[in-house]
């Protein structure tokens, strides 16, 4: 053991507390956390906002539409299993399924508006790609995209 300034004796490694290897000094790594963290406020702040909420010169928010092979559709019964059953545009009543990467991070209910992808070899069933949220199905209704 090694007797500090103060007359106590302190632990050979840490020498009075401090460092023994940067000499005393604050070690590199621990004097950038004020940079980092600035830096990591900064992010926050700067994320906000984010892709869903952008908002065209009308006013109005860019809603993501329909590929070629993609339809809207409202969902009319929860059947369990990680499957729905949705009134789709074109008149067609379908099955559709909530893909893995929507389960518990995006909740269906019945009534909400969604959009589907119907598989090609089994036209009455179809995998769900995206919810819309309650006022972006209200735009799509004022806009005569959905009844």
């Amino acid at each position: 053991m090694v007797p500090s300034a103060g007359g106590r004796i302190a632990h050979p490694r840490t020498a009075g507390g401090r460092s023994q290897r940067t000499g005393g000094m604050v070690s590199p790594s621990h004097m950038n956390l004020g940079v980092i963290a600035e830096s990591v406020r900064w992010m926050r702040f700067k994320s906000l906002g984010g892709q869903r909420s952008r908002m065209s010169e009308e006013g109005r928010n860019d809603l993501r539409m329909p590929d070629d092979d993609e339809l809207f559709a409202v969902v009319t019964e929860m059947l369990g299993a990680n499957r729905i059953r949705v009134r789709c545009a074109d008149g067609v009543e379908r099955t559709a399924r909530i893909p893995g990467r929507m389960q518990k991070r995006v909740w269906i209910r019945e009534d909400d508006v969604v959009l589907i992808e119907p598989w090609d070899w089994q036209d009455e069933k179809a995998d769900v790609a995206w919810r819309y949220e309650k006022s972006a199905a209200e735009q799509l209704r004022e806009e005569g995209h959905i009844q």
